[in-house]
Formats: structure tokens, C-alpha cells, sequence
């Protein structure tokens, strides 16, 4: 970005225009510190310009150009499953509202990334993308404070931003409201402040993830921490010990990581719920509303740590945890038939081969990328990211590493079956026994 600056229409002495431009640069650097207020709800948004937009008609356009008509600054990222699927959204309520709303996405990564994902995109989803919008993003971004996308940015015509909020909020109710010179009731996205963690230390112990004040428990249990994020590892940590440690996740997923000993990943696909609430173990909300619902007291966080040498009860003591802790549940790991996907070597005309060098497993919705690896590492992969709808097992009987390189992904398994066919290899429905984790009430038999 350029920064322009009015002339007063006066002739500056030599002396006295180095004064300005120096006191510019102190108000305007961040190398002295001075780090700008970011925008709130009731502020006024800024005319930057911005050059190398994409999907307009013009590459360079100011903020202000859209004065006259609702603003929706859409903050996203290609590697962001809900904001691929506000895509369609967007670009249906673009077309809706066109000349009364302009929608305009602003992301941080290249331009080369956002055109490559675009192509790619737009194979498997053939509408036309009408949303204009930057890569590489450098300004935009830095008017407003966020740690997680998708983030939205209300902005009226007037140019004063009206709200900030989720990806629940953006409906057509809403945006006609706006349009009719009226702020909507809704929910305000504020982002947590993120707090120092690092998976290698014990949790919440010396300000690592929080002070310990929701511990319950040492294993230990604690209730859902702001600020520490989501997710789980497991790994041999810098005081000798064996750590299972859980952030801030619904307790579904403490007994899929608890019974996932054995080499076997338990996700949606092969975990069986007999309960008769179930939404007390999971939930299918994304964004705000499914982060709303664990702090509502369906998020825990957990950490057990064993000596090395004590590593192979860890998985076993984490069980016993969840009989104390839950004890209204029962589970167990079960065999049964259940639909499976099964890759199978159809032809062994197309010989496997591997250049060697790193392993490398980039499976996409759209693209595939194998380098030196195996069948196995290819389906756990599948199964661990809950990729395919199914089970995916072994049936190929190849054990060898190979490269690959499909253009189709996990979102079109006809389209990837066809790709996959060409290294003789093909994913099929099949009844197969497999191990299943069964959650049941603890009441039943």
C-alpha cells in the first residue's frame, strides 16, 4: 500500500518538510512501537487502497469506493474447511444483493496459493467466483484484531463498521436489515486472547496454558480453559515422561484417543454411539456455536503423564480415568460387520515406483500428492482426518512405497476412483469385520 498525503497547497521550506516527513515516519512505523488501536463496533473504516484485487474489474481499489453500499469484509483461508464451505454462500448472497451489498474477502496467504486453490476449486465446483477480493493481505487484516477465521467485518454505507461476527450470522435476514438502515441482533465474534502453551511441558504448570485454577483432577481434569486452543498429543516430553494431552475437547473424543492404542485411529466412522443423549458426547455445530457449547460445560481438558518405562499403561490408566470421571458411560472395543471402503489393486499393469526422499502425504478435497509412502500411511492418513464418509482398510496386498499424483481428492470419490485407476488401485463399498469403539450408557446391558 501506498500511503498518500494531501498537500496544504503551501511551499514548504526544505528544513521544515524533512521535519514532517520525519514525524510521519515515527507516526506511522512500527518500528517505534506504535502499534494502532484496532477497530471496534462504531468506528470508522478506513479508505486504504488496496492493489492486486481479483475478481474485479479493477486490480487496485480503495475501501471507500464501497461507501453507499453494506461492506462485508470477509477474512478467510484456503486451509480452512468452514470458510471453503461459506464459498457458495457468499457468492449466492453476492449475486442476491448485488449493487446494495459488496462482499469483498481478504486473506494473508499468496496470491499464487489463492489462484491455485481457485483452479482446483472451481474443477469440482464449476459457478463462477464473483466475490472480488486480495491475497498476500498486509493492511487490511491489521485494522482488526482475530486469531481464527472465518471473521466477518459489517461495514453500513456510511463506511462505520456495524458488527463482527461468525459465519452463523451471515443469513439473508440479516443483510436486509442492513441494508434497510437497521443493525440486526447478533452474536459478536470475539476471539480469544491466546495464552503461552507448549505440548512439551505439563499443562497449566508454571503459566504453561493457564495458571491451574479449573484442575480437578491430577491425572489431571480440567474444566474448558479460554485461550488455549483445541486438539490433542500424545508424545515422549522433556522430562522423561509418556504425556496423553487433551485441549479443550468434548468428551467423545477422550475415549477415541483412550481406546486408539493399538494402532487403530477411532473417529466418526467406526466409533458407535448407544446412548440417549448423544449430544452430550458430541455435537455437530462448527464455529462460534459449537465453541459456545463446550464451554457450556461439554469441553474438559486432560493431561496424564507416565515415566517412559510405564508408557505402555498409559492408554490403560486413561481408561480408568474415564470410568471415574464419566461414569455414566460404558465403553468398549467391539468387532463387527460394518460397510468399509476398501482400496484394492485392480491391475498390476502400471508398475509402483518411489523417487525416494521424504515422505509426503498432501490428501486434498481436490488434489492428491503422494511421495514415498506406503499403503498403510496413506489410510491411516485417510482415516485419522475422517477424509471419506467410511472406514478405509487395506485390501491391496502392495507393501512396497510408491509416488502418486492424482488431480481429484476425497470430495468426489467417483472422480478419485478414476484417478486412482490409473495406478491400479480402486476404492470399493465392501462388508467387512473391523474394531469398533461402542459408547453405551452405562445403565444398559
Amino acid at each position: 500500500m501506498k500511503l498518500i498525503y494531501c498537500s496544504t497547497g503551501k511551499k514548504l521550506s526544505y528544513i521544515l518538510y524533512l521535519l514532517l516527513a520525519y514525524f510521519l515516519m515515527i507516526m506511522w512505523s512500527p518500528a517505534h512501537g506504535q502499534v494502532p488501536r484496532s477497530l471496534q463496533v462504531g468506528d470508522r473504516l478506513p479508505g486504504v487502497r488496496l492493489s492486486g484485487v481479483m475478481n474485479h474489474t479493477s486490480s487496485t481499489v480503495s475501501l471507500s469506493d464501497f461507501r453507499g453500499k453494506v461492506l462485508i469484509l470477509d477474512f478467510w483461508a484456503s486451509w480452512c474447511g468452514p470458510c471453503i464451505k461459506m464459498i457458495p454462500v457468499l457468492d449466492s448472497l453476492q449475486r442476491q444483493f448485488d449493487g446494495k451489498v459488496q462482499i469483498f474477502s481478504v486473506t494473508k496467504e499468496s496470491e499464487q496459493q489463492i489462484r491455485s486453490f481457485y483452479l482446483k476449486y472451481l474443477r469440482r465446483n464449476p459457478q463462477r467466483i464473483t466475490v472480488p477480493g486480495v491475497a498476500a493481505d498486509t493492511v487490511v487484516s491489521r485494522l482488526f484484531d482475530f486469531n481464527a477465521v472465518p471473521h466477518y467485518v459489517w461495514v453500513d454505507p456510511s463506511g462505520t463498521v456495524r458488527a463482527i461476527t461468525g459465519m452463523e450470522e451471515l443469513t439473508e435476514a440479516n443483510l436486509s436489515a442492513m441494508i434497510s438502515g437497521k443493525v440486526p441482533s447478533m452474536t459478536q465474534k470475539t476471539d480469544e486472547q491466546r495464552i503461552p502453551y507448549s505440548a512439551f511441558y505439563p499443562l497449566m504448570l508454571d503459566g504453561n496454558g493457564g495458571d491451574g485454577s479449573g484442575m480437578l483432577y491430577h491425572s489431571l481434569l480440567s474444566r474448558y480453559t479460554p485461550g488455549l486452543g483445541f486438539g490433542h498429543s500424545i508424545l515422549r516430553d522433556s522430562t522423561s515422561h509418556f504425556r496423553i494431552t487433551v485441549k479443550n475437547c468434548e468428551r467423545a473424543w477422550f475415549f477415541k484417543i483412550a481406546y486408539s492404542n493399538a494402532g487403530i485411529l477411532f473417529n466418526e466412522t467406526n466409533t458407535i454411539f448407544q446412548v440417549r443423549d448423544k449430544g452430550r458426547l458430541t455435537s455437530s455445530l462448527v464455529g462460534g456455536p459449537y465453541e459456545r457449547w463446550l464451554q457450556d460445560g461439554n469441553g474438559f481438558c486432560y493431561e496424564l503423564a507416565v515415566p517412559l518405562e510405564k508408557e505402555k499403561l498409559a492408554f490403560e490408566l486413561m481408561q480408568k480415568d474415564l470410568r471415574l470421571f464419566f461414569p455414566e458411560y460404558i465403553s468398549a472395543v467391539e468387532t463387527r460387520d460394518t460397510t468399509c471402503l476398501a482400496l484394492r489393486r485392480i491391475s498390476t499393469s502400471r508398475a509402483l515406483a518411489s523417487t525416494g526422499g521424504k515422505t509426503l502425504l498432501d490428501l486434498g478435497p481436490y488434489e492428491w500428492k503422494v511421495s514415498n509412502a506406503t499403503i498403510k500411511q496413506i489410510i491411516r492418513r485417510l482415516n485419522y482426518f475422517q477424509r471419506l464418509d467410511k472406514i478405509v482398510i487395506d485390501q491391496t496386498g502392495y507393501q512396497g512405497k510408491f509416488d502418486m499424483l492424482l488431480t481429484a481428492g476425497y470430495s468426489d470419490l467417483k472422480a478419485l476412483n478414476a484417478e486412482l485407476g490409473k495406478y491400479g488401485f480402486a476404492l470399493e463399498p465392501v462388508q467387512a469385520p473391523i474394531q469398533v469403539l461402542v459408547i453405551r450408557d452405562n445403565d444398559q446391558p
